[in-house]
């Protein structure tokens, strides 16, 4: 197989040839110029041979040695061919369908619903030459054409045509309605899909490598390896004379492309790329010296927002003409960290830590560059600032101050550290290491160094003048000074120290809006109250500064705006004499603020500023014009819904989704697409219902864990754009405490309630039969309590008239020893009477026993349980006890001697284990209430 000299740069024999030329060939920026310097590298590594947009997502995809590159704008995926092989050519179709070619075979990728792609060949009953690769990919009415150095293969719905080309072919161009094809050994063609048809006057491209063509409104170039640009009109071909066709002779051209009528964008082998206008004039070159990652070219592209990508033998660039951002940087380190900024005329000042450089400021069709950048002589060391008074040039030095006239400075003062300048009426004061020098100008009209102010020796980081003629002085670390001067400038009359501003420690700066002196501590804005000696916060101007109001730092831009920086981030605001603000624009520019450094922002024109980065510098066009259209958000590519078994992969789509509970960790893919050529791309998001606050994406996702059941919104934005994306999606209850778990709760809880109430129903019923059972029984022991009170009284009663009858008795006996004086008659009727008498009482005695007997069952079951040891005699006792009978009723009832009655009394005493200061009657009562 033969392959054309255009192509040789592309197989391994001869790398190692082009690595020894491309060494041997790169191209330096000169040491006196700083140059644009390119965005920084993305992740698309190793070769790049073509390159193409998806027109519906925006995606970029490359044709690279390891496989098919997808690249987001934020990362970069590589889809590997089942042969592992690596690709030659890419097409992203309109209808989402993603085409490759490469070695011996041609196919195409169809998302895989994960978002991802699959692979399918199309070369299936079809015969590929062997050797041969797919170089380039064209779509023409609907009809894919893969082109390799010796076929075309058509395919139109399903089906795949092999066309014979009418020799080797190198390139295949698209023009209008048809292509142009390069037959070596022969000239170029046209070719409308089916027929190949000779351009008469092409034949002197039968050796000449066409290696780009490039359509105008006249005609086309035609752009050579190695000879230059010719022009076509339509009937013949012309050489294009001048430095592009030299340019491209001598770096080999490989790929061309325009960037409307005006731009072209030309990749070499061994310089990188050139850019030129219409008439070939080179505008710009971009190289390795000046951020490109290689200086061999093999592709270039125009995406859909103007933006030139360039694969390169080594990784991918990406450069926007139209950007509003141009980066500069000093690669060889020279410049060092720059610490000020000043621009006189077409010179512009960098004040560094390296010393006081100077370079030549120029601009053309908008552009700005940097030429004959150079140390100024005698400046070696740290400048701290650069100032114009008087339209003079001052210079504060770490070794003292000079004025600068041009390239050229002559040192006026021999004060270290000279940090800062202010105007005091015709006096110039400076804050330095070791308190505050004062310059004057004598008669001739020259400054000259005058002398120290005495009475003040602190070290002065700033220095403001009031409209009452005080002067702020701020220590690097520690307060503010408020210093009255004498007339002649050169003593303190007064002084006022302030360590703080609001009782809170913090770095404090000083800066003045509308000839006001306002001081700050990243909380608030102070003004200071003159009469009460009090700083305030400045409540009319931080309303509208809103978060500004905690500003690091203010710097004047003209007349009543102002630049206020915070964090990474800055905002003009117009300033009213009345303290009322009103932001004109907002910027996230990283590294705005700098640690260690005072950050500045000087205007090179209407419309550009110049604002120090930790590299060197960037310039901002503020115009909004040149192509330029406001960013678009950046897209959410994918989610992932994970939980502890499974996935859940979401792609686009609209509306809100529901998710289950248990997929409950969310992590978001982003992609940003609409940021290719911005620079770094800076990305906010936010989820409103756990945070309101914007957060920065660092990675291209980020995560949500163990979400909680309901409702979220995802929100992503650009930082140059208010139009935000968003994914709304719902996380379901947990099945315990979903609908139809709430529903059985209720059901249970129903049933629980009505078991409750019925439970309670039957206890309240329970309760009340024992309240019932309880009065009862406590009316029947009030009764039985009563009836033992009748008891004791009719015993008492019966004991009584047992001992009248029993007295009678033992009378009557007596009578019959002198029962001659008494009728016998009447003494036997009396004995009957009184016999008949006891024997009815004995009835009544037993009647009476057993009610006692039955009333205090309870108090005798008491004492049996605390005393096992009592006798059925022990517990007659106690019932005669407790009823507080006396030992001669005692003895009565139970017929025994009262000598008797007092031994059991005893006896009881011991088997209860009372002692003798205890009452065994009392005893017995108390044990009797206790069972009641």
């Amino acid at each position: 197989m033969f392959y054309p000299r255009g192509k040789f740069k592309r197989f391994p024999f001869l790398l190692f040839c082009f690595a020894l030329t491309n060494a041997a060939a790169q191209w330096q920026s000169s040491p006196d110029i700083i140059p644009a310097l390119l965005s920084s590298r993305l992740p698309v590594d190793n070769q790049n041979w073509e390159i193409s947009q998806d027109p519906l997502s925006g995606y970029m995809y490359f044709a690279n040695s390891t496989g098919l590159v997808a690249y987001n704008g934020l990362s970069s995926r590589v889809y590997k061919l089942p042969s592992q092989q690596g690709i030659r050519s890419v097409y992203a179709s309109p209808s989402g369908i993603i085409y490759t070619g490469s070695f011996e075979d041609f196919g195409m990728w169809k998302p895989d619903g994960n978002g991802g792609l699959v692979y399918s060949s199309l070369t299936k009953g079809i015969r590929v030459p062997k050797n041969d690769e797919i170089w380039n990919i064209l779509e023409l009415n609907g009809t894919i054409y893969f082109q390799s150095f010796t076929t075309i293969y058509a395919l139109k719905g399903q089906s795949v045509k092999t066309i014979s080309a009418p020799a080797i072919m190198l390139f295949m161009f698209r023009v209008g309605d048809r292509f142009i094809v390069q037959a070596l050994g022969k000239g170029l063609y046209y070719f409308d899909g089916n027929h190949f048809v000779f351009i008469e006057g092409s034949n002197l491209f039968a050796v000449r490598e066409v290696l780009a063509l490039i359509q105008r409104p006249s005609g086309f170039w035609v752009c050579t390896a190695k000879d230059g640009i010719y022009t076509y009109d339509g009937s013949s071909f012309d050489f294009l004379p001048g430095e592009l066709s030299r340019f491209l002779s001598v770096y080999t051209c490989n790929a061309g492309i325009s960037s409307g009528d005006s731009l072209f964008v030309f990749g070499t082998i061994l310089n990188g790329i050139v850019l030129s206008n219409a008439n070939g004039d080179i505008l710009k070159v971009y190289n390795y010296s000046n951020g490109l990652n290689n200086n061999t070219v093999l592709s270039l592209y125009k995406d859909n927002r103007n933006n030139i990508w360039a694969g390169l033998d080594e990784g991918i660039n990406c450069i926007n003409p139209d950007s509003r951002y141009k980066q500069f940087a000093d690669k060889n380190g020279r410049l060092g960290t720059i610490y000020s900024l000043l621009r006189k005329n077409n010179l512009i000042y960098f004040g560094t830590n390296h010393g006081l450089f100077a370079a030549d400021l120029s601009e053309q069709d908008g552009d700005f560059s940097f030429t004959n950048l150079s140390l100024v002589s005698g400046t070696q060391g740290q400048v701290w600032n650069i100032f114009e008074y008087d339209n003079r040039l001052f210079c504060g030095h770490n070794e003292g101050t000079f004025i600068i006239n041009d390239r050229s400075v002559t040192k006026m003062s021999n004060v270290t550290g000279g940090w800062c300048f202010a105007g005091y009426h015709d006096d110039l004061l400076q804050g330095t290491y070791t308190g505050i020098v004062v310059f004057r100008k004598n008669q001739p009209g020259n400054w000259y160094y005058s002398h120290r102010v005495e009475g003040f020796g602190e070290p002065t980081r700033y220095i403001e003048v009031d409209y009452l003629g005080y002067v702020w002085a701020v220590h690097h670390q520690n307060g503010i000074y408020r210093l009255e001067l004498n007339d002649n400038t050169d003593s303190v009359v007064n002084s006022e120290y302030f360590s703080t501003l609001d009782n809170q420690s913090g770095k404090i700066t000083i800066s003045s809006i509308n000839n006001q002196v306002v001081f700050m501590n990243t909380r608030h804005i102070f003004s200071f109250d003159a009469e009460n000696k009090k700083f305030f916060p400045v409540k009319e101007l931080e309303k509208g500064l809103g978060e500004y109001a905690r500003s690091t730092r203010i710097i004047h831009q003209e007349k009543n705006r102002y630049w206020f920086i915070l964090e990474d981030k800055i905002a003009l605001f117009e300033i009213s004499r009345s303290f009322e603000a009103r932001k004109i624009r907002e910027l996230l520019q990283r590294y705005t603020d700098l640690p260690g450094r005072e950050q500045q922002i000087i205007a090179l024109d209407q419309h550009n500023l110049l604002i120090p980065t930790r590299q060197a510098f960037s310039i901002l066009n503020m115009r909004e014009t040149r192509g330029y259209t406001e960013r678009k958000p950046p897209l959410i590519a994918h989610t992932s819904f994970s939980g502890k078994s499974q996935t859940l992969i979401l792609t686009p789509w609209k509306g809100r989704i529901t998710i289950p509970n248990r997929d409950n960790n969310l992590t978001v893919f982003i992609a940003d697409p609409n940021g290719y050529g911005t620079g770094e791309n800076v990305i906010l998001y936010r989820v409103p219902q756990i945070d309101p606050k914007w957060r920065t994406l660092v990675t291209d996702n980020f995560s949500f864990l163990n979400l909680h059941h309901g409702s979220y919104t995802v929100q992503v934005k650009s930082d140059e754009g208010n139009e935000i994306t968003e994914f709304a999606f719902t996380i379901k209850r947990p099945w315990y405490i979903s609908m139809v778990a709430l529903g059985a709760y209720l059901i249970a809880l129903a049933g629980l309630t009505l078991l409750i109430i019925r439970i309670f129903k039957s206890e309240l019923n329970r309760q009340r039969q024992i309240i019932e059972y309880e009065v009862r029984k406590n009316k029947l022991e009030n009764e039985l309590d009563y009836k033992s009170f009748e008891l004791m009284l009719t015993m008492r009663y019966l004991i009584r008239k047992t001992e009248i009858l029993k007295e009678l008795q033992y009378q009557i006996d007596s009578l019959k020893e002198v029962s001659a004086k008494y009728p016998v008659k009447f003494v036997k009727e009396m004995e009957r009477i009184i016999n008949e008498g006891l024997d009815s009482q004995t009835e009544e005695w037993k009647t009476v026993m057993n009610n006692l007997k039955m009333s205090q069952e309870g108090f005798f079951r008491r004492l049996k349980e605390k005393f096992p040891n009592l006798t059925p005699n022990d517990l007659r006792l106690c019932s005669y006890l407790r009823m507080n009978f006396s030992t001669k009723e005692i003895a009565h009832l139970l017929n025994i001697s009262g000598r008797a009655v007092e031994i059991g009394r005893y006896r009881l005493r011991t088997k209860m284990h009372l002692d003798h200061s205890t009452n065994l009657t009392e005893f017995l009562i108390a044990e009797a209430e206790k069972e009641a």
